[in-house]
């Protein structure tokens, strides 16, 4: 896989995730994700600088568990897992990688993963 070129650099991206419950909560209903949704490239050596964003690009999602709603944690992560596995169905298949295309998989993840919950909240209170 070859980075994505701006002008004449590589594009790498190192991130980390932190999340706090905070002063009003006892547990910490957050959920985060980072992911390569580029297909793994063997020949592809680590560098220094982080992972090298393909054409596919990196995930990175925060699904804030809403403290007090009923099961904010289940919620954020239903949204999390949904929308990352709904990309890697979709958008790591799909022959094109251009941003709207990228949009539009991401929209329809994020729809479909809100449907998912909500029809789970609706059978679950």
């Amino acid at each position: 896989m070859n980075p994505i070129n701006f002008g004449s650099r590589d594009v790498y991206v190192s991130a980390s995730g932190r999340s706090d419950v905070g002063r009003q909560r006892q547990k910490n209903e957050d959920r985060f994700l980072i992911s390569d949704l580029n297909p793994p490239d063997p020949n592809t050596p680590p560098h220094a600088g982080g992972v090298a964003v393909g054409p596919k690009g990196i995930l990175l999602l925060v699904a804030d568990g809403m403290g007090g709603a009923a099961a904010g944690e289940v919620a954020s992560e239903m949204a999390t897992v949904l929308i990352h596995d709904r990309l890697l169905t979709r958008w790591v298949r799909e022959r094109r990688s251009s941003p709207r295309d990228f949009a539009f998989c991401l929209e329809e993840a994020i729809t479909r993963a809100n449907l998912e919950i909500h029809q789970r909240a609706t059978e679950d209170p």
